[in-house]
């Protein structure tokens, strides 16, 4: 029986989110059903992770939801926004950002950095303009406003939970960065010149 490599983003999401045990035969199964979530919905092991790794409350709550189990009632809180270091600085305008202006920025709900309002204000104009959907300049997810409310709890045709959906992540891939077909190693026309 020839078990494929596990991808190392099933991995993070299987091991840190979900806390599936090693050894457990889900992670050689290509989907996950209703059956295999409830087995690993035990999510409150998650509150003895350490707080570097552990998922906020919040982002725990949409994945109970999703899976329809019951909540703590954190989704009211805010996200716990990232430290101001003396070298932070704004993504739009590049300019330092101090802890004691911290009101007067604006915060990822999805990787807590933050950004000056009036910078955030222009990058919302802008993306208005152009009929772009408004994302985070650090990590490019859809920005997500603390009152929005996500899925809760739809399925897709097959039963499965898109777990990326619930939380925010775009489904769009970013290709700029490698070819259609044969990445870098193959020629504009995806053909191959042969040595002569």
């Amino acid at each position: 029986f020839n078990r494929a490599p596990v991808c190392k983003h099933t991995v993070f999401v299987m091991r840190r989110v979900l806390g599936v045990p090693a050894r457990s035969p889900l992670w050689h199964q290509r989907k996950l059903a209703r059956a295999d979530w409830d087995s690993i919905a035990n999510l409150s092991a998650l509150e003895s992770l350490p707080k570097s790794v552990r998922p906020h409350k919040s982002v725990l709550n949409k994945i109970r939801r999703s899976l329809g189990l019951p909540t703590d009632g954190a989704d009211e809180e805010p996200v716990a926004m990232r430290a101001i270091t003396e070298d932070t600085a704004c993504a739009i305008c590049f300019e330092e950002m101090s802890e004691s202006a911290r009101s007067t920025y604006e915060f990822c709900q999805t990787c807590q950095n933050g950004m000056h309002k009036e910078c955030f204000a222009a990058l919302k104009a802008a993306a208005t303009s152009s009929r772009r959907e408004l994302a985070c300049p650090y990590c490019r997810s859809p920005w997500i406003t603390a009152s929005a409310t996500l899925l809760s709890g739809q399925k897709g045709v097959e039963g499965y939970v898109n777990v990326g959906k619930v939380l925010g992540v775009s489904s769009h891939r970013d290709t700029s960065t490698y070819g259609a077909k044969g990445g870098k190693a193959a020629t504009a026309k995806g053909k191959r010149k042969r040595g002569g």
